[in-house]
This record gives C-alpha cells, sequence and structure tokens, in this order.
C-alpha cells in the first residue's frame, strides 16, 4: 500500500512511518519540511493550512499517476483543517485515518470506572456555550466530525480513539511519561511510588501496536470510531514502577503513600506522578474505563508491559535522555 501521512515527524507520526515501512509499505509525508527524512520515505513540503500545500500532494498523485491508498492524519489544532484534508483528498484515496482520542467522551465524572465505556458512550457537544473552553477535547471531536461531513460517504473513515499512548519516542509529545519513571529509577535511591501498590490498574496503548491496529485497519478499509487501549487490569501501577526499576538497573528503593497522604503535597497528580490518578480524581473515569473489545475484535494486540518500558528505556538512552 501507498500511505500518505500529514506531518510524520512527531510522536505517532514518526512511528506510523517507520512501522508502515517496515511492513514494506511505500509512505509519503506532508509536513513542512522542518525535521528530517527517514530514509526510504518519499516527502512533500508545504503547509496544511494553506490551500497550495495540499495542492502539491493533488499535483504529485497525478505527476506519478497513481493515488494514496490511505492517509494518517495526527492533527490536533484548528478541527477545519482536518475537514478540508479530507475534501481536498478524497478523490485519490482509499481510506482515510484520523488519530483522535478517548478524551472525545462526554462522561460524568462520578461515573464508576469499574463500569467499562464504549464507543456508543455520550460524546463532547462542541455546540455547547463555552464548548471550546476544553481545547484539545474540542478539537479532536470537532475534527471527527468534520472528518466524516467532508467524506460525505465517498471514502472510509476510522476515527482512532486512543487512551494514554507510551513507547519509544515518547518525550515532549505528551508530557514524557514514562521516561519520567525511568529516568527517576535510574537515578536510585527511595522513590515516591504514589498510592497502595495493586489498586491501580493501567490502561494505555504502546505507540506501536496503536499504529499497527491503524495499517491494520487502512488494509481492511475500516471504518467508524476504535477504542484502542490494553485491557482493564493487564498492568498495574506496581508491575509498570517495579519494571521501570528492574531495567534501570534496580537503584531505586519504591516508597508507597496513600494517596490522601500524596494528595496533601501535589496539587497535579497526573503532571506532578505521571499516570497515577487518586482514586477520587474526576480524569480516571476518562483513562482507566475505556473498552477496545471493538477493536480487539478486529485485530488490535497489545504488547506487554516489560517489552515498551523495555524499548522505551532503550530509545531515551539512544537519544541522550538520560538524566
Amino acid at each position: 500500500m501507498h500511505f500518505l501521512i500529514l506531518g510524520g515527524t512527531g510522536f505517532i507520526g514518526k512511528v506510523a512511518v517507520q512501522e508502515a515501512m517496515a511492513q514494506g509499505h511505500r509512505v509519503t509525508m506532508f509536513n513542512r519540511g522542518t525535521k528530517s527524512i527517514p530514509e526510504g520515505a518519499n516527502a512533500i513540503t508545504g503547509d496544511r493550512l494553506d490551500a497550495r500545500g495540499l495542492a502539491d500532494v493533488l499535483g504529485l498523485a497525478a505527476y506519478n499517476g497513481t493515488a494514496f491508498d490511505a492517509v494518517i492524519d495526527t492533527w490536533q489544532d484548528e478541527p477545519s483543517a482536518v475537514g478540508k484534508a479530507v475534501d481536498a483528498l478524497r478523490g485519490y484515496i482509499g481510506h482515510y485515518t484520523y488519530i483522535s482520542t478517548i478524551s472525545v467522551y462526554d462522561l460524568p465524572l462520578d461515573r464508576d470506572p469499574s463500569q467499562l465505556y464504549t464507543e456508543e458512550a455520550p460524546l463532547y457537544d462542541v455546540n455547547k456555550p463555552n464548548a471550546k473552553d476544553s481545547v484539545y477535547q474540542f478539537n479532536k471531536r470537532a475534527g471527527e466530525i468534520a472528518a466524516e461531513e467532508a467524506a460525505a460517504g465517498a471514502v472510509p473513515i476510522l476515527l482512532a480513539r486512543p487512551g494514554i499512548i507510551l513507547g519509544p519516542h515518547e518525550w515532549k509529545a505528551n508530557g514524557a511519561r514514562l521516561p519520567y519513571w525511568l529516568n527517576r529509577m535510574h537515578r536510585g535511591g527511595p522513590t515516591l511510588a504514589p498510592g497502595r501498590p495493586d489498586d491501580l490498574m493501567l490502561q494505555y496503548i504502546d505507540v506501536r501496536d496503536l499504529v499497527n491496529f491503524v495499517i491494520g485497519a487502512a488494509e481492511k478499509r475500516l471504518a467508524g470510531a476504535y477504542n484502542l487501549v490494553s485491557e482493564p487490569g493487564r498492568t498495574t501501577m506496581r508491575q509498570l514502577l517495579e519494571t521501570c526499576n528492574e531495567v534501570t538497573g534496580g537503584r531505586a528503593e519504591l516508597k508507597w503513600k496513600e494517596p490522601g497522604e500524596i494528595m496533601k503535597v501535589v496539587t497535579d497528580p497526573g503532571k506532578e506522578l505521571p499516570l497515577w490518578l487518586p482514586p477520587d480524581a474526576p480524569g480516571r473515569v476518562y483513562v482507566y474505563g475505556c473498552d477496545a473489545s471493538k477493536a480487539r475484535d478486529q485485530g488490535l494486540r497489545c504488547r506487554g508491559c516489560e517489552e515498551t518500558v523495555r524499548d522505551t528505556w532503550d530509545w531515551v538512552g539512544s537519544q541522550f535522555y538520560v538524566v
């Protein structure tokens, strides 16, 4: 297949380029040309917010006498840009994936996280007063709407809704959650471990598993929304932190503290202690209560915690991000 990847130099896009080429697919990247291009990939330089940029993409397709089999779009800013891309490209493509997020759901904050939500859960209302106050949530849901409206049934649109994304190349893109813990364990000594060891069942997806699902979905021309996270309870906070400690040399001594003690000194647990949320945190219902069985039925496979942690540590070291 010939993939057109809009962007391709950030966290998800970069891995999409790598995985697609590793599977023998052709890859063309469209971006502003500010970063290096992987060997073997084609590149078109332009700005998607400028109509001339998309015209260059179409010009290449016409020049080569070929269309693109599939598009992968990771855009998270102005939603209309998604619709414009679909509208411009739909006659030249066979499938379009928009990387969205589970944050597009509109769940009651007092909802029981043990009751998993599916793709049928209520969605964020982009037309309500002050809808744009939640910028990320608004942009992603409005981007979904723009993509489907622009496609007008002419091309299948896959709405990929991942939860927390971990794995190699995770750095500044989304707060460097796993690199934070890996570096902390590497420094060694007494280390704060939040909560009770086994009370937090994590849900996340390795970026490579996310991308591999998207590639497979393009091959099958899947359309519609798919939640993309690991099964609930597959990994606990204890397992994650102990694995981080093990792969970095085992120099840290984990000191588990009750949520109440931690919240006396922590104001933003998700940022100060990445991946951890206290039991009563409003966001916990979104992050750790998602049902991805629909995607698993279509081939989603999530690798184990140790592989994600070990490979991320190898990548952190290769980039000189060990601190």
